[in-house]
């Protein structure tokens, strides 16, 4: 099968099972014979995804092992059983169908094996809330909620619920200029205790006080329902750029509570005056701001590659934006620990997240410090606008292959970096969007690294029948042979078990001052992931429990206990007001070494990163005598002349670099497990252009574009 065609390029998937038996059994096909599935979308609004029925895969009825709890850092059920999910997202009008079309719905999930529905975009007056109370429910549409949970439950079709999402506050409400915070009231929902008010009475009328008629259970009861966001996309982190353009009193008051969390800090003006400013007696404090008169302003948090150096910006500067994220952090932390208290007091038992920052470390922290679970989005080609005209035609695409193109934010590094250590991850809205004529390989892509990452669940956006449009949407699957086409081998791919999980793990170490050291996190070490499990780890004084931890490089403080650790900064300070500066990782980790020079050398390396007797030309500030390292018995990563780029110390098992390029130090990772940990990929494989994960099923050859799976049971080319 060879497709041609400028756009579509081509596409192939091939599912083989042993010893040459053939595609079908013959119970399989004997039922493909008589219901005669329509794979056409212009034959029907509901197309199959796939000519063998898949329902036998479910554990029916749902809820049948218990409630869904975190063991392990993964789902489990009460009694044990590793809970799992691959689903698709609801949305808005595809809730509110009749009923006949929602039994034909759940019956197509369970054919396509989806044992998850994400019900989402409900908590509006165009969903269950009443548009002339919204403190009451419109009682129509709570019952095809209702109706929705009783009928996957059924089938074993678990689902995942949504609270703060898409509602609109009123005044009516006691909330000032409510309908003018947007949906959500983002970022107002988390600092605003009237809002926290509201959301909780939300919760308790929804989760506990609501009875479904179907089930004879409230959804609080309800073991069919596995787990549950408190908010969706919101939070002082991921509205960072908003902080100067808030609506009023919620500014002032924002203001207030900041310059609250500085008193308690710093207790002084002058105090604070002390602690900002920097190892050049450069303040970041204002003329005529004050603690004691709480003028100091909020700062400026754009979240920048490379942010203003020192204190020439006072309201961009390092040291108040890196308080900026301490108190985002501990306004987040208090929001979530209030809002889980009080879910749990009313009786939600299963695991609780909200979803906020996925790119950013301390939102991450925040969430791990309190919540169950992880919940992010991965999209690929998400449109993009013009600004201010957002959701408005014409909208922009990049038309880039997942499978080539930009490694930092393909779906591995993308998804390991929201990764917290202990914590169950769900990808709970995936979409590789329409027109991208490539977006089909990418729903191979998901499941199979998906599994390979050992993720918790994967969850599709979205499944839009809620109108009669023929057409494909950016975002909607179902009618798109692309998408759609391959959800069932894709749930079996992920769900299975076919495709093993990682052997090996890497942890990428942030410090606390590496976390709130204010510029973007985003960064080529989470492409590790397309060869080994990724995780965040942000407990230096704890020896870790990886195969290798790789130091985040973005300051020298912490000291990392333990061994098997990759150490290197590009940043030298040691705290988060600029004032301690380090030489390097190495002084940190406790070595007193010499150094030599500094600056630009051909440096020829020793088999770790690059083959013996390569040269390459990097920057050091500065090297390391050769000399001196051979004399405590370090050995050398590259030499020029008498200096050495980096060394390995053999017993405690550190290799160590002063500074060092994130690309390099990949390939200084991948060689690093194979030495100390037998793992089989190595920096010849970078050389081939190629990624292999570490159990040898998945390979991803740039050279050739092609993405190749093999299990026993199941080949996967695309």
């Amino acid at each position: 099968m060879h497709l041609h065609g400028k756009c579509l390029h081509w596409f192939l998937v091939l599912f083989c099972l042993v010893n040459a038996l053939p595609l079908f059994a013959s119970a399989d096909l004997a039922s493909v014979i008589q219901r005669g599935p329509i794979l056409n979308p212009n034959l029907s609004m509901y197309p199959d995804s796939t000519l063998v029925d898949r329902s036998a895969s479910l554990d029916a009825p749902a809820g049948k092992h218990g409630f869904v709890t975190v063991k392990n850092g993964h789902f489990a059920y009460t009694d044990g059983t590793r809970a799992r999910f691959f689903g698709v997202n609801l949305a808005k009008d595809t809730v509110f169908i009749d009923k006949a079309q929602i039994d034909r719905l759940v019956e197509l999930f369970a054919r396509s094996g989806i044992n998850l529905v994400r019900i989402h975009h409900i908590d509006d007056v165009n969903g269950i809330l009443d548009p002339r109370n919204p403190s009451v429910f419109n009682a129509e549409r709570l019952d095809l909620v209702d109706y929705w949970i009783a009928k996957l439950r059924i089938r074993g079709i678990y689902l995942c619920l949504d609270l703060n999402d898409y509602r609109t506050f009123h005044m009516t409400e006691g909330v000032p200029a409510g309908e003018a915070l947007g949906r959500g009231a983002k970022p107002y929902a988390v600092f605003d205790q009237r809002l926290i008010e509201l959301q909780q009475q939300y919760a308790r009328r929804f989760l506990r006080e609501h009875l479904n008629p179907y089930t004879k259970l409230c959804y609080a009861d309800d073991p069919a329902i596995a787990f549950l966001e408190m908010y969706d996309e919101n939070g002082l982190f991921i509205r960072h750029d908003d902080w100067a353009s808030l609506k009023q009193p919620y500014k002032t008051a924002l203001q207030q509570q900041w310059n609250a969390w500085l008193r308690y800090r710093y207790g002084t003006t002058s105090a604070l005056t002390a602690a900002w400013t920097n190892a050049n007696k450069s303040c970041a404090l204002m003329p005529g701001e004050s603690l004691e008169q709480a003028t100091v302003q909020l700062p400026v948090m754009t979240l920048l590659y490379e942010p203003p150096q020192g204190n020439a910006v006072p309201l961009q500067s390092q040291v108040r934006v890196s308080d900026g994220a301490l108190f985002a952090y501990d306004l987040q932390v208090n929001y979530l620990q209030t809002m889980r208290t009080y879910l749990r007091e009313i009786g939600v038992k299963i695991p609780i997240t909200a979803v906020g920052a996925q790119d950013i470390i301390p939102d991450g922290m925040a969430n791990a410090a309190v919540t169950d679970y992880t919940g992010i989005n991965y999209y690929w080609d998400h449109p993009s606008w013009t600004a201010g005209n957002e959701w408005k035609m014409p909208s922009y695409f990049s038309l880039l292959n997942p499978l080539v193109d930009n490694a930092t934010y393909a779906f591995p590094a993308t998804v390991s970096l929201a990764r917290m250590q202990g914590k169950p991850l769900v990808v709970r809205e995936l979409g590789y969007c329409f027109p991208n004529p490539y977006r089909g390989t990418g729903t191979l892509e998901a499941a199979a690294y998906g599994a390979f990452l050992d993720l918790d669940a994967l969850i599709l956006f979205t499944y839009d029948a809620g109108t009669a449009r023929r057409t494909i949407g950016y975002f909607d699957i179902h009618l798109d042979p692309l998408r759609w086409g391959l959800v069932a081998e894709a749930s079996r791919l992920f769900l299975s078990g076919e495709v093993a999980p990682a052997k090996y793990t890497v942890g990428i170490g942030y410090s606390n001052v590496d976390a709130f050291t204010w510029k973007s996190y985003i960064s080529p070490l989470y492409e590790l992931a397309f060869t080994s499990k990724v995780v965040n780890y942000t407990d230096p004084a704890t020896p870790h429990p990886f195969d290798l931890l790789v130091t985040s490089g973005r300051s020298c403080g912490g000291k990392w206990a333990g061994d098997k650790i990759l150490a290197f900064a590009n940043q030298r300070h040691t705290d988060l007001h600029y004032q301690g500066m380090a030489d390097g990782m190495d002084t940190v980790l406790g070595y007193q070494l010499q150094m030599g020079r500094g600056g630009a050398f051909n440096y020829t390396f020793r088999g770790v990163g690059y083959d013996a007797t390569t040269t390459k030309t990097m920057q050091s500030w500065p090297s390391f005598s050769l000399a001196d390292l051979r004399t405590k018995g370090l050995l050398p990563v590259a030499t020029a002349d008498t200096a050495a780029l980096g060394f390995i110390d053999p017993k405690r098992k550190i290799i160590a670099f002063r500074n060092l390029t994130e690309e390099t130090a990949i390939r200084v990772a991948i060689d690093t497990l194979r030495d100390w940990n037998n793992a089989p990929v190595t920096h010849d494989d970078l050389d081939q252009n190629r990624w292999r994960t570490d159990t040898g099923q998945i390979e991803r050859n740039l050279a050739a574009k092609l993405l190749r799976v093999e299990t026993p049971t199941l080949q996967v080319l695309a």
